[in-house]
């Protein structure tokens, strides 16, 4: 590939794999046993290719369970499949009330994913189409970022590619 071209315009896609963002959250579960609070991370499409995790059963969250008008879908963490639907072989695809909106469970994550905030369930962050000026700021913090290296890619390749990134986005 040569050396680096200081002309060409840097993107994230130089050095990651895959990029997302997350949110943390708290909702409620209404379903087979007691309604229980559990932490939630609202995710990108990209998510659980960032984190390198599949599901156990089921599926992970995919771009079709994005629009707003699709269909809710969750995925529960094996600790919540344990504890709150008994291990049930058949939970792919349960309805349960989350929020007092019915989801459809869609995949369960293996024992030990919980990374990045000890999370036991999992939603599609939408993005809100709303001009909401908190949202437009720069130095707003509501969303938390993640990102897989390409391989090859080092911690001081990706720094000096942010870097880049945001002078331009600054400018």
């Amino acid at each position: 590939r040569g050396r680096p071209n200081p002309d060409r315009i840097a993107r994230p896609g130089d050095v990651h794999l895959q990029v997302a963002l997350y949110q943390d959250t708290q909702m409620d579960i209404t379903g087979p046993s007691d309604p229980v609070r559990v932490r939630t991370a609202a995710v990108t499409p990209q998510f659980f290719g960032a984190i390198g995790a599949r599901p156990a059963i089921g599926r992970s969250l995919g771009a079709t369970d994005y629009p707003v008008d699709a269909p809710r879908a969750v995925v529960i963490s094996d600790r919540l499949w344990r504890t709150q639907f008994g291990s049930r072989p058949d939970i792919a695809g349960l309805t349960v009330e989350i929020n007092a909106v019915k989801r459809s469970i869609v995949g369960v994550l293996p024992p030990g994913v919980r990374w990045p905030i000890d999370a036991d369930l999992w939603v599609p962050f939408r993005l809100t189409t709303e001009q909401d000026p908190d949202l437009q700021r720069r130095d707003n913090f509501v969303y938390s970022g993640i990102a897989r290296l390409k391989p090859g890619s080092t911690i001081e390749s990706t720094r000096a590619t942010m870097a880049t990134l945001a002078q331009r986005i600054a400018a």
